[in-house]
């Protein structure tokens, strides 16, 4: 097994953060909402406001037009003094904003000297308000009643074409004046407070737009400033209570050490003595001692102790011996141990045991055969989630996880919406009651979520389920301090539970549920800004959730220390996350860059930062790792080939062989190839692509949105003998994406599936094909959105010498930039 390093050429930084910037959610009103415009179509003269009953009128020469939106329409602007203006006297705000949804017309830069406007009110000079950009600047003036003016500028380039979220943001008590954008801070300036001379509206207007155009809006909203959020006591590197939690694990660890250490004993002997096959349930080695143990140590830097790293090591001997030697029950399944020695150390026995819990028989089968579709399987099915995580980021047995995992999320959907419609709701119901349970499987959803692909479909679930647990599964106990349900059946009117008590109190099972609800408010947090307050409100009750679990936690055995801290340094990652914890010395596990961890001490694991030595980077499925070397073709796209052009790596000649040229236009990284009539495309030898196993890597802006109406067939690439033999076809249609590969008998291997994209969007797609398992793969922003498993091709292997690979070809895609192929040894 070898590991290579990431060509500097492939623009990924970029490539991902463009990704993030695409369409943002449609802006929801709250208590302090002034004024909302879903702006769904042009007055004709004027429309009523969505929200603040404010009527909108036409103003300026000429109408604009529709355009597709963030959410449904959107005004473009497309000729000069266009604009639409409404009364603002109403909303005389000390803190406001103004937000609004922006796809920019002209590109930033020196020759866009025009001035731009987002908005400006009557009276500039004085009780008025005004933004707009200038050169590659973007600036934001507010007027004080006394003629002082407070403003916020600075460079910003935008591409054009891409849905920005703005935010124009004042507040007088403090003299704030910022500028954000798609939740960042793009700029920020503070002026002494004008709260004796605060803007008065009055008897003004405010134009959206107004003199030269700027481009399209969307979804306008004007309300009240939310205040900056506060961690509680004051402190956003740790959560209350902590000292108390630190305390009460440090008393416990030589228990938890002393059991781990006789266990180990024990367990040599048993092997050696080859009496018997040793077990792990509820023994001191059980619940994974090493994730805890790991993510601690991170926590309590530099404090911690030799003796965390050497009882991680025995609890993982065990485990991997374990699972090599048995196949585990479905409770039995700790990946995270495995995975943080493995990655750290490099030592060959972590990623064995891995490997074996990942790729026995009755752990592959089990989701694919009766799919535990009930509840009951609950924390089984969350185990092969996190399992599958494990083995997908250190590419154990890929293609088979992919599908297993894909499936496992879609059956731990169903089970929290089994709970959502059946015991939180129904107390007839003779469902088990396991709070816990549901607590596993959110936050294995929620890992599915952050590290292997952006499901939308969670985030409303997990939504669903902390609701359900709060309204009908929290116990409030004498101490104000919250508890949930542990374990119990509603049976012929009664509540049945396993602590033989009316209630089953269990605070220790607090922190498997907690975090759950730490992650869905940093999550609306940065989803939906304006919402803040009622992320706050999560923040607060995963608090409570803590408090009640430190003030009550106990711990007997050795196993119930990691069981019940089993997320803790999840929770604590999204608590800090939440209250603006940044990247530092003290900090480091909120380091989300390799630089930046480098820059403060710390070690890139390739997802995260940590204090611990790497050994292996995760790599995993976000991107194939490549070399120059494995890099055979490499084509920046910076010019159109008239009539042809050398690549930038492999020498190969880039010809015209449509009809008319393309055009250059402004690329994911610099300039890239737009196409804009049929039966364009550019042609290069493929005579030097590996039959056997390559990638097809290339930046696309699609042109036409998804859906029935984009009933063409629109092409990534094509090579001369599709639809005959040793041929290579991208292709979308509808709101389909399909990728065929023939092999030198004919015979065709395809991928195809649902894949909606956006227009105006730059996304990266990877065509993947592996003669040896049949695999043919589509991956978007490193997201696997269509695969293949068929027959292997091994002794059929696709040949494309004397083919020409086409980019483009019969009606226009889009826009092109970036383009790889990659061969492997």
């Amino acid at each position: 097994m070898t590991w290579s390093t990431k060509t500097t050429l492939t623009g990924l930084g970029l490539a991902l953060a463009l990704a993030l910037i695409g369409p943002s959610l449609a802006l929801s009103e709250t208590a302090s909402t002034s004024f909302r415009w879903a702006v769904e179509s042009v007055p004709q003269p004027t429309v009523w406001s969505d929200a603040g009953n404010v009527l909108i009128t036409k103003a300026g020469t000429s109408d604009a037009q529709l355009t597709t939106g963030i959410a449904g329409n959107a005004i473009q602007q497309t000729g000069n003094h266009q604009y639409y203006k409404f009364p603002i006297g109403s909303m005389n705000l000390d803190k406001g904003v103004i937000r609004m949804h922006v796809k920019h017309t002209i590109p930033s830069g020196p020759d866009g000297n025009t001035y731009r406007n987002f908005f400006r009110t009557t009276n500039i000079g004085a009780n008025s308000i005004t933004a707009y950009t200038y050169n590659n600047y973007i600036f934001f003036y507010i007027y004080d009643a006394s003629g002082t003016w407070h403003r916020a500028f600075g460079q910003a380039t935008w591409s054009v074409d891409v849905w920005y979220l703005y935010e124009f943001i004042w507040d007088a008590d403090t003299g704030e004046v910022t500028i954000r954008r798609d939740g960042v801070d793009l700029f920020q300036s503070f002026t002494p407070s004008w709260s004796s001379a605060l803007p008065s509206f009055a008897n003004q207007d405010m134009f959206i737009g107004h003199v030269y155009p700027l481009g399209a809006f969307d979804e306008i909203y004007i309300g009240q400033k939310e205040d900056n959020l506060e961690p509680p006591e004051g402190s956003a590197n740790y959560p209350p209570e902590w000292d108390a939690f630190v305390e009460k694990i440090n008393t416990f660890l030589p228990t938890a050490y002393l059991g781990i250490n006789n266990y180990y004993d024990e367990f040599y002997l048993l092997m050696s003595n080859q009496s018997s096959v040793f077990n792990i349930n509820k023994k001191p080695i059980y619940y994974d001692p090493a994730k805890f143990l790991f993510e601690y140590s991170e926590l309590v830097w530099p404090s911690a102790t030799v003796d965390m790293k050497l009882y991680s090591e025995k609890s993982n001997e065990i485990l991997s011996d374990y699972y090599k030697n048995k196949n585990p029950a479905g409770y039995e399944r700790f990946p995270y141990g495995l995975f943080y020695m493995w990655h750290n150390s490099g030592e060959e026995k972590w990623y064995d045991g891995l490997e074996a819990l990942a790729t026995q028989q009755n752990f592959t089968d089990i989701p694919l055969g009766n799919g535990y579709p009930t509840i009951g399987y609950s924390r089984e099915l969350a185990y092969i989630i996190e399992v599958s995580i494990g083995a997908l980021k250190s590419n154990i047995n890929a293609n088979n996880t992919l599908i297993l995992i894909r499936h496992a999320v879609d059956l731990a959907l169903g089970h929290l919406d089994q709970f959502h419609t059946g015991i939180f709701l129904d107390q007839t119901a003779s469902h088990v009651r396991q709070s816990f349970m549901v607590g596993i499987t959110m936050m294995a959803l929620i890992e599915y979520y952050d590290r292997v692909d952006r499901d939308d479909r969670i985030p409303p679930m997990i939504k669903s389920s902390i609701d359900d647990l709060w309204h009908q599964q929290k116990i409030v106990l004498g101490n104000d301090t919250i508890s949930f349900w542990a374990w119990a059946d509603y049976t012929n009117n009664q509540w049945i539970n396993n602590e033989n008590r009316p209630y089953p109190n269990h605070p220790n099972l607090n922190m498997m549920i907690g975090p759950a609800y730490a992650w869905y408010a940093l999550w609306l947090k940065e989803n939906d800004p304006q919402n803040i307050s009622i992320a706050k409100e999560y923040m607060d009750k995963s608090i409570q959730i803590w408090d009640g679990y430190v003030a009550g936690v106990y711990f007997t055995r050795p196993d119930e220390l990691w069981e019940f801290n089993k997320y803790i340094g999840n929770f604590l990652k999204y608590y800090r996350s939440f209250y603006g914890v940044t990247c530092g010395i003290e900090s480091i596990g909120q380091c989300v860059t390799e630089q930046a961890c480098e820059n403060n001490g710390g070690n890139w694991s390739g997802e995260r930062c940590q204090h611990a030595p790497v050994a292996v980077p995760v790599s995993g499925i976000k991107f194939p790792e490549d070399t120059e070397e494995q890099t055979l073709f490499y084509w920046t796209c910076e010019s159109v080939p008239s009539p042809s052009v050398i690549s930038d790596i492999g020498g190969k000649t880039i010809a015209k062989t449509g009809g008319n040229d393309a055009v250059t236009a402004a690329g994911d990284v610099d300039n890239a190839i737009h196409y804009t009539q049929t039966h364009v495309s550019y042609g290069f030898d493929a005579g030097f692509v590996p039959g056997d196993k390559g990638i097809i890597r290339m930046h696309v802006k699609h042109d036409i949105p998804s859906g029935p109406d984009a009933s063409r067939w629109r092409v990534f690439f094509k090579s001369t003998n599709t639809g005959v033999a040793n041929a290579l076809y991208a292709y979308q249609y509808n709101n389909y994406l399909y990728f065929y590969l023939y092999d030198s008998t004919g015979t065709m291997r395809r991928a195809y599936g649902q894949a909606t994209w956006q227009t105006g969007t730059w996304y990266l797609y990877e065509f993947e094909w592996d003669a040896a398992n049949g695999a043919l793969i589509v991956r978007r922003d490193g997201n696997i959105l269509l695969q293949s498993i068929s027959t292997s091709w091994l002794e059929a292997v696709p040949s494309f010498v004397g083919q020409t690979i086409k980019i483009g070809d019969v009606y226009p895609l889009g826009a092109y930039d970036e383009i790889y192929v990659i061969g492997f040894d």
